[in-house]
């Protein structure tokens, strides 16, 4: 399976957790390859090329017009989301499903061609077991591939996507040409939004898979650093 793992590539500390993703992936059978993350040093590049606008209202339309964190925090986000869309592209044009990951996660089981029809999150267990979550509650997860529905991590903002059960980070999926293309249109449609916030389950048909292929690496290397310059 073509695996796709983002990282910067001027951060010797990304280079090497993404390094560790590209050789646990290598042991566990995955098609594995650095991908050079967008940072907020070439974001003007790629958001020329691409002509986004960002989702009103969002959460990151808030950042965007200063009312939720600083200007530079906005464009690591920005970056960020533009890694993903960036690769989408890559999938819908190549006709093939794909593997995305952020730098700071490990393959644990190789690849045995699971079943599903747009996105599958490959990380789920570990996922809503991060830091951050640890004050909602966690759906009951099912061995094998299920459909995602989560009342606990929703989508806030007054629009669209408002109530949508959230993917708890994008640092571990796969996504099929089916998948990328409808993510794609949103994003053209209504907007962008952070890659963990736009990936939603009204957005997307989004499946988990249990156990996991992918488990975080901050137990192996500490204080890493986001996949995007942040």
């Amino acid at each position: 399976m073509r695996t796709y793992i983002i990282h910067i590539a001027d951060n010797p500390q990304s280079v090497k957790t993404a390094n560790l993703a590209l050789e646990t992936s290598y042991d566990y059978g995955y098609d594995a390859k650095l991908f050079e993350g967008i940072t907020p040093k070439t974001l003007a590049t790629h958001d020329t090329k691409w002509g986004l606008t960002v989702m009103r209202p969002s959460h990151m339309y808030d950042r965007q017009i200063g009312l939720n964190g600083s200007r530079y925090t906005y464009e690591c986000k920005y970056s960020n989301f533009l890694n993903h869309y960036t690769i989408w592209q890559s999938v819908v044009a190549a006709e093939e499903t794909m593997i995305v990951l952020e730098h700071d996660v490990i393959a644990v089981r190789p690849w045995d061609d699971p079943d599903f029809d747009e996105m599958l999150v490959l990380n789920m267990d570990c996922g809503l077991h991060e830091k951050q979550f640890n004050r909602i509650l966690k759906p009951k997860l099912y061995e094998g591939v299920h459909r995602y529905e989560n009342p606990y991590l929703i989508y806030r903002s007054e629009n669209r996507w408002k109530g949508a059960g959230m993917i708890p980070g994008s640092a571990a999926y796969a996504i099929t040409p089916k998948g990328a293309q409808r993510l794609i249109d949103n994003v053209n449609r209504y907007g962008w939004d952070k890659a963990d916030y736009i990936i939603n389950n009204k957005a997307v048909k989004m499946e988990y898979a249990h156990p996991d292929y992918f488990t975080f690496s901050h137990h192996i290397v500490p204080n890493q650093r986001t996949s995007h310059g942040e």
